[in-house]
């Protein structure tokens, strides 16, 4: 921290007057950062205050002596502790060149900084008070905005104001020790600012501690007053490690959602009533999801870019970023918080996976291997146009079911069944294969598989298959129009699928022995960029559309190596 530039000590100042300049400076800003320091705390104790009193006895809001003391706690007495301070400060300044010093001051007045450790301990009740009443009672909440709007607020909210006096120490001890740094070794103010420095530092390190405590404390308060739902989540303990909006994936739709980390729970929050995204938008929470219970994992495929899944025993979904930074960034923070929280209850000797009471596994998680015992990511209506078990065409008719304990989308067909599910602890509708592994009576399920019509597709190989060498959507040319399909490029052949879990392929060409060529638009009856064909003199020529250059260059590449037989 340095006071002032050298620029601004005059080339014509002997090395003297050039340190008492500094020193000076440093003063100055001491009284003028102190000024706008008490004119915060009177925005407090006088006008935030009066506008209360004023406000209770017209009838407007009703506050009695207790709650008006639970927000104010001790701050008068901090005001009127800087005022008297303020006040020998300017006074000094008006003096320097007779008493150039304020070490002295800095000495009287360091005893009274004991008050702040009652401050910071009422700080929390006095922040939760006022979130309490804005949150429940519109007269208050109309109040405090009003309040706020006012010029000489600058555009702060009142949780600023309280939270300046815990950061003013820190401040003074920077100020002290630059001016300790600047002071000659004989000048009568070393002492005094040698011993208000010791005592401002441990004050400093006590607010310091503080802050982040006071800091975290204000998120969770910014974070409760947006919820709608009841609940102090400013628990002891409990910190926020991240929020932010991601894409959702629902049975039929993409929903954004707001999701608020905390280093023990992930909060799954909706809009309210048309609320916006962002500051002063109201939620209200869909899932709590403690974090020791969940797991990360990433799809296989996924109708949007930049997904992953959130898996937990009541609940998984499956999640969106905007871009594949943000996606990593999220994973990365919720796996740490996962590992974080699982050995919290393993020091506390609370976690055990088997009735028998052993210990824990290593990760300490569910299994999703076990049917039914953890919530499955349902499969999205648009990943699959056929049932995932018999492969017939879903119609008007025959619509999608999806398997409780699985996720997958089936026909009506081949889920007849209900079976008793752990996680969720009743029966629900579940597709034959899983009543099967569940140990259900496979009989009746095996009579209506026979009447069951074969799938529609040329080959029956999944849409989406671990062993493949490349995989996603591109737009084929059909006659003057184009159609979006899933492509798939396994066996030296090339296959697509109306969506990503098609079990039955729409189409195949086997690719050795056909001729790759990239086609400019315009040719081949083209109206875009990025195509490419595969042809045979004898066979019907295929022509792609990717979606980008690098997708173009990506796909040419593999159906190269394919035709070559090189894959």
């Amino acid at each position: 921290l340095e006071a002032e530039p050298e620029e601004s000590c005059s080339s014509e100042m002997t090395p003297a007057e050039k340190a008492n300049f500094k020193l000076f400076k440093i003063a100055e800003e001491l009284m003028t950062t102190e000024d706008t320091y008490v004119c915060g705390l009177e925005l407090l104790v006088i006008d935030l205050r009066q506008a209360l009193e004023e406000a209770n006895k017209e009838g407007r809001c009703k506050l009695d002596g207790d709650t008006m003391k639970k927000i104010f706690s001790i701050l008068p007495e901090i005001y009127g502790i800087h005022l008297k301070m303020l006040k020998e400060l300017k006074e000094r300044l008006g003096q320097w060149e007779t008493k150039q010093r304020i070490g002295d001051i800095m000495l009287s007045f360091a005893p009274f900084l004991k008050v702040y450790a009652n401050f910071t301990l009422n700080f929390e009740q006095a922040i939760q008070t006022i979130a309490d009443l804005t949150k429940h009672d519109k007269k208050f909440h109309a109040l405090i905005k009003a309040f706020e709007s006012q010029p000489k607020c600058r555009m702060l909210g009142i949780a600023h104001f309280m939270l300046e006096p815990v950061q003013r120490i820190p401040r003074y001890k920077l100020l002290l020790v630059d001016y300790l740094k600047k002071l000659p070794q004989d000048s009568e103010d070393l002492p005094d600012t040698e011993k208000a420095l010791v005592l401002v530092s441990a004050a400093a390190d006590h607010a310091n501690g503080m802050m982040k405590e006071l800091e975290n404390f204000t998120q969770m308060m910014l974070v409760q007053t947006s919820l709608v739902d009841k609940g102090n989540f400013a628990q002891p303990g409990r910190s926020l490690v991240r929020h932010g909006i991601l894409m959702k994936s629902s049975r039929k739709s993409f929903q954004q959602r707001h999701f608020f980390l905390f280093n023990d729970i992930l909060l799954h929050c909706a809009p309210v009533n048309g609320s916006p995204f962002g500051e002063g938008g109201l939620y209200k929470i869909r899932d709590r999801l403690p974090v020791y219970d969940l797991q990360l994992d990433e799809p296989l495929v996924s109708p949007l870019p930049n997904s992953f899944m959130v898996i937990s025993v009541h609940r998984s979904i499956c999640l969106a970023a905007n871009s594949e930074d943000e996606k990593r960034e999220w994973m990365g923070v919720l796996q740490e918080c996962i590992k974080e929280a699982r050995q919290r209850i393993q020091n506390m000797h609370r976690a055990s996976l088997d009735a028998n009471g052993e210990g824990a596994e290593a990760d300490g998680g569910p299994s999703t291997q076990q049917l039914g015992m953890v919530a499955p990511v349902w499969v999205h209506d648009q990943s699959t146009s056929m049932c995932m078990d018999c492969a017939d065409t879903f119609t008007v008719l025959r619509r999608r079911h999806h398997c409780r304990c699985c996720g997958k989308v089936v026909c009506s067909n081949c889920s007849t069944n209900t079976i008793y599910l752990e996680y969720c602890k009743r029966k629900e509708r579940v597709c034959d294969s899983c009543y099967t592994k569940l140990g259900g009576d496979v009989s009746k399920t095996a009579k209506k598989k026979q009447k069951k019509t074969e799938g529609p597709g040329v080959r029956e190989i999944k849409g989406y298959d671990v062993d493949s060498n490349l995989t996603g959507y591109l737009q084929l040319k059909s006659g003057r129009s184009w159609k979006r399909y899933w492509f798939q490029v396994k066996d030296l052949a090339l296959f697509w699928y109306k969506a990503p879990e098609d079990v039955v392929a729409t189409g195949n060409q086997p690719l050795p022995g056909l001729t790759l060529e990239l086609v400019k638009k315009g040719n081949d009856g083209t109206d875009r960029e990025y195509c490419f064909k595969v042809f045979h003199k004898n066979v019907t020529t295929l022509v792609f559309s990717a979606d980008s250059e690098d997708e173009q260059d990506r796909w040419m590449k593999v159906l190269g190596d394919a035709i070559s037989g090189n894959l």
